[in-house]
């Protein structure tokens, strides 16, 4: 008996022994794994947009330099030295020089003063730019005054419609102050009545053209969703672009339900689908980066934003 004892002991303290090593083991591992060297850039990470002459805060996490490197690449070419030695702090304000080339294929290059080995780079490419033409529209019908924006070669609105028809036009929430800050929401057949003269209601191809010169791949051009990962950013209210989409909400006619102001825009397109009443809508969420194209029943009510006629 006495001699079981003192085994059951032994196998005791042996099992004691092994659960304090693994335990050691398992802490070491974690310790190792928390302290792992790592370098990752944050922004621009690919498909920003970006105007000379602004300032930008450029982001990054490394856990282990005392001071970091910042290079701009040009279609994998270095043109500049943005710093040579910052202090690892994770932001770097830089103001875009007026003398760089507008183009869509930059990135920036973030890398350890101390050892080159550990760096990083945007994971794609992004765009710097002049900002865009911008003018302005008055509706001589009721007076008032739009902000406009050339992108690419295409004249856009650069604020959601206000014009009041005969009906199908309302207010979120038929509150005013909704319309003066993000104007009115239309059904398609007021968007259509809505239409001011040396304009035009965007069909669906107009959009797609806006879209491929933001950089949309064309392969992805006919799709239903979200397509690209920052072109909806672009367009949004400072995102570079001009555009400056607000999220506006919706309403919906038959259900008498408005929603998601703060949180989405959408608007009309005037093209049909075959063979249906609905039509191609664009959407916009706080939330996603690209831009959502689906079709759309004839009794919501959305956002709409005007194209001029080609000259």
């Amino acid at each position: 008996m006495n001699i079981m004892k003192e085994t059951f002991s032994k196998i005791g303290i042996f099992k004691t022994f092994f659960y304090i090593l693994l335990v050691i083991l398992i802490s070491s591992c974690k310790k190792d794994s928390i302290e792992k060297q790592e370098c990752s850039l944050i922004f621009p990470n690919g498909g920003e947009w970006l105007l000379k002459g602004n300032e930008y805060n450029i982001k990054w996490f490394d856990n282990d330099a005392l001071s970091v490197k910042i290079e701009l690449y040009k279609s994998g070419e270095k043109v500049k030295t943005i710093i040579n030695s910052t202090d690892n702090s994770g932001e770097y304000l830089w103001n875009i020089p007026e003398s760089i080339d507008n183009s869509n294929d930059y990135k920036i290059k973030i890398s350890n003063v101390d050892d080159e080995n550990f760096s990083d780079q945007s994971n794609s490419f992004f765009t710097i730019m002049i900002p865009n033409e911008t003018s302005s529209f008055t509706d001589s019908r009721d007076g008032q005054k739009y902000k406009t924006v050339k992108i690419g070669n295409q004249w856009w609105m650069a604020e959601n419609f206000n014009y009041e028809t005969e009906s199908g036009s309302c207010c979120y929430l038929h509150e005013e102050t909704f319309c003066a800050e993000r104007g009115k929401l239309y059904t398609w057949e007021a968007a259509m009545e809505a239409t001011p003269e040396g304009w035009h209601f965007p069909t669906d191809d107009d959009w797609k053209t806006l879209e491929l010169f933001l950089g949309l791949p064309s392969s992805e051009i006919d799709k239903t969703g979200f397509r690209g990962n920052s072109i909806g950013y672009n367009l949004w209210y400072e995102g570079g672009t001009g555009f400056e989409v607000l999220p506006s909400g919706y309403h919906n006619e038959r259900m008498g339900k408005f929603g998601h102001i703060g949180y989405e825009t959408r608007f009309w397109t005037s093209s049909k689908v075959e063979n249906e009443e609905k039509y191609w809508v664009r959407l916009f969420t706080m939330n996603r980066g690209g831009v959502d194209r689906h079709i759309m029943d004839k009794e919501y009510s959305t956002s709409i934003r005007f194209i001029k006629n080609s000259e």
